[in-house]
């Protein structure tokens, strides 16, 4: 009997052990557009912005020890929403630039949070995550501003691996972005004369 006490206590120490492993994950948005021409083929100079307060993405485990392990990602964050955006722009009959050209229609996208957050349960534990990008889009003297907002989460019963977190962040930043691209308000400011 205690030889199966400590095989167990052993089991757990090392799942819990995971929990304080720290972890890098990927953003890589992928989004199925509707395809539409409201656009049509209309040039739009767009700027994407990094406005977190941290590059950190969260954390996981126990916030009662020390806030768990970080959860980040090597990658340049806006360099990976513009290659999303334009695809979208794309879809929707638009032809976009970056910003460094001079373009009377303008999109400026602000990255205000990519968020990840684990909480415990009695027999499984929460995984939130949560993403936030602010619009702002002028054409001639109209504006267009716009918050668009996601925030999940899964019970699990196993720490997640940085895969299945990936997956995870992963599907609240195409959440944001198809919210973006299904605003027809904005399309249609976009694609006024």
């Amino acid at each position: 009997m205690c030889s199966k006490l400590v095989g167990l206590m052993g089991i757990v120490l090392s799942v819990s052990a995971c929990a304080f492993s720290p972890q890098k994950v990927e953003i890589a948005p992928h989004v199925e557009y509707s395809k539409t021409d409201i656009g049509k083929g209309t040039t739009i100079s767009v700027s994407i912005m990094d406005g977190r307060d941290s590059t950190d993405i969260g954390h996981r485990g126990s916030a009662a020890i020390a806030n768990g392990a970080k959860v980040s990602s090597d990658q340049n964050i806006p360099e990976t929403f513009r290659q999303a955006i334009f695809e979208g722009l794309k879809a929707k009959g638009f032809a976009p630039v970056d910003s460094t050209k001079s373009v009377p229609r303008q999109l400026q996208v602000e990255i205000r949070s990519i968020g990840y957050s684990t909480s415990t349960g009695f027999w499984t534990g929460g995984v939130e995550t949560k993403a936030a990008v602010m619009c702002h889009a002028s054409v001639a003297s109209n504006t267009y501003d716009k918050m668009y907002r996601y925030s999940g989460e899964e019970r699990v019963v196993f720490v997640p691996t940085a895969d299945h977190n990936s997956q995870l962040i992963n599907k609240a930043v195409n959440e944001v972005l198809t919210q973006m691209f299904d605003d027809q308000a904005l399309l249609s400011l976009l694609a006024s004369n």
